[in-house]
C-alpha cells in the first residue's frame, strides 16, 4: 500500500510508463479520470517524483490590490496634514493617484487613524 501522494500517482502510472498498459486500460480500473492520469504523466515526465506531489493552489499575490507606496502616500498625508479621507482623497487625485475614497477610508481604518 502506498504511504503518500506521491507514491499512490506513482502506482498508477508506472504501467504505462514501462509500456505493460495503455491509458485507457489503466482508467478502466482507476479510481481517477483519464484527465488526471494524463496530468500526473505530463508532471512526472516534466519534473520527475517532485511533480507529482500536491502543489498549493492558493494565489500568491492580489493583482488588484493597493500598491504599498500608495498606502504609505495616504498614512503619511493623515499624519502630517491631520485630514480626512475625503481631502486625502483629492490631494492623491491631485498627485496623480488612482485610488478611490473608499480605499483611502480602508487604509485609514486599517492603520487605526480614524476613531
Amino acid at each position: 500500500m502506498p504511504n503518500n501522494e506521491v507514491e499512490e500517482r506513482m502506482r498508477w502510472i508506472s504501467p504505462i510508463l514501462k509500456g505493460v498498459l495503455s491509458i485507457g486500460q489503466v482508467v478502466k480500473v482507476c479510481p481517477f479520470s483519464e484527465r488526471t492520469i494524463k496530468y500526473w504523466l505530463a508532471d512526472f515526465r516534466e519534473h520527475g517524483l517532485e511533480g507529482l506531489k500536491n502543489k498549493d493552489r492558493a494565489p500568491h499575490s492580489c493583482p488588484w490590490a493597493t500598491p504599498p507606496e500608495t498606502k504609505e502616500k495616504i498614512v503619511e498625508l493623515r499624519s502630517t496634514y491631520h485630514i480626512g479621507g475625503k481631502k486625502i482623497f483629492w490631494k492623491m487625485e491631485k498627485q496623480g493617484y488612482e485610488v478611490s475614497e473608499k480605499t483611502v477610508n480602508r487604509i485609514l481604518k486599517l492603520e487605526y487613524l480614524v476613531q
